[in-house]
């Protein structure tokens, strides 16, 4: 239901560049994630996918051989360790041009509009923690207490393309169309004690999340002699969020007390202390409209009656993948080396190193069909009041299926039918006020 900006009367067009200093980034050291390909666009790197030998192994890595295994571990991109790097500034650019030209012979007017933008942000001194019911009645021990700092690198860009034309003197036509992608990718690195285990752990997660919106719409309106309106509509909307190739890594560590600077001694090679989870989301939707509006009655005193049906299809796709890597062979002085000399396939070409489907990982799809219909009808009651009531019949149906790790197959359905009324009133207490 996106309202945009329609065409102006005469051609105009303007452009912007900009820039800003975020005093925390910019000419100061920063956490940084690394990268890869056009990420600068706000797609993911092809190296980022998902290894191409995961779609032929079982969903839960079961019947794998230790050799299938040492494949699928050697085959993920080497990167867990996060960086830093000199911030810079933050930067933006925009144009836009719109107006209203003969074109096939009917003036067409037009919008278009197209931004970029580019920001770098940092976290410092970050803390996170669990707060657990203390001894006494109100009170609280703060558990898993762990410090660090985030930056992320984020990219914002989309575009806009509207067209309008009046076919005759009772028809107008509307195309609308808009498209956003932002990207993120981001570091960020945690130590602390951990109350569970007993132990000191140094935390790194690199992250990146794209996602993207697109909706277009086309309307039309109709006006059949003074009396008859006829307003349709069918529009196309689709969204994404895409997380691939997450990396989680956890190393046991030193901490001073007095600073927290922390010194990793060894990865641990216990589960999700080595863990790579690939996520998405893709969800569309059609959606289409179609009203009658009848005018009745003489100029001042109008009924109008309007009837109208509606009807909207969404779809949704999530998968999520969560693996763990893990070890109990490899010694302290294997597992003190940094991550990516642990994780270079080495080790795995061995069969030191095994690999697990995360219980957290499943599938699910999603289909909402919603149908429907109205009538109302404004209704004057002197000069003074018009009633204005109606009612809209709905029914609609959810049906989604889950798929577990392990082979869980669950179907749930929804259906519900729903009349819904309203009444509503409007009063003229002056002519300036209702």
């Amino acid at each position: 239901d996106l309202r945009t900006r329609e065409f102006p009367l005469r051609r105009v067009w303007s452009m912007a560049l900009g820039t800003e200093f975020n005093t925390a980034v910019a000419g100061r050291t920063v956490l940084r994630a690394p990268s890869t390909g056009s990420e600068w666009l706000g797609f993911a790197g092809s190296r980022r996918r998902l290894p191409a030998g995961f779609a032929a192994a079982p969903a839960d890595l079961t019947g794998l051989s230790q050799a299938d295994q040492n494949g699928l571990i050697g085959s993920f991109r080497n990167a867990w360790s996060s960086a830093r790097a000199d911030g810079g500034p933050n930067g933006s650019f925009s144009v836009s041009v719109g107006g209203e030209d003969p074109m096939l012979g009917k003036l067409v007017g037009y919008a278009a509009s197209l931004t970029y933008s580019y920001s770098q942000e940092t976290r410092r001194d970050e803390s996170r923690a669990i707060a657990a019911p203390g001894s006494a009645t109100g009170t609280f021990e703060r558990q898993n207490y762990y410090r660090g700092e985030t930056g992320r690198i984020g990219v914002l860009w989309g575009g806009m393309l509207n067209l309008s034309s009046r076919l005759g003197s009772s028809s107008r036509l509307d195309l609308s169309n808009t498209y956003t992608r932002t990207a993120d990718n981001e570091a960020t690195r945690l130590a602390g004690f951990n109350d569970g285990f007993n132990q000191n752990y140094d935390i790194t997660r690199l992250s990146f999340v794209e996602r993207s919106t697109l909706s277009s719409q086309l309307r039309g309106e109709h006006l059949l002699g003074w009396r008859h309106h006829v307003l349709w509509q069918a529009g196309y909307g689709k969204v994404t969020r895409d997380e691939p190739d997450r990396s989680d890594l956890v190393y046991e560590t030193v901490l001073d007390t007095v600073t927290g600077a922390s010194q990793p001694v060894a990865w641990t090679g216990a589960p999700r202390s080595g863990a790579r989870a690939f996520s998405a989301i893709d969800e569309s939707a059609a959606q289409g409209s179609l009203s009658y509006r009848i005018q009745l009655g003489a100029h001042g005193s109008q009924t109008f009656v309007k009837v109208g049906v509606f009807g909207r299809r969404t779809d949704r796709d999530a998968d999520s993948r969560v693996y763990d890597i893990t070890s109990s062979s490899l010694s302290q002085p294997d597992r003190s080396a940094p991550a990516e000399s642990i994780f270079n396939g080495a080790y795995a070409a061995s069969g030191r190193l095994n690999l697990y489907a995360n219980a957290s990982s499943g599938r699910y799809t999603a289909r909402d069909l919603n149908a429907g219909g109205f009538a109302m009808v404004e209704l004057p009651l002197g000069s003074r009041i018009r009633l204005i009531g109606g009612a809209r019949l709905e029914r609609s149906g959810i049906r989604v299926r889950t798929l577990t790790v392990n082979g869980g197959d669950t179907t749930s359905r929804l259906y519900d039918t729903d009349l819904l009324p309203a009444l509503a009133a409007t009063i003229a207490l002056t002519p300036a006020m209702n």
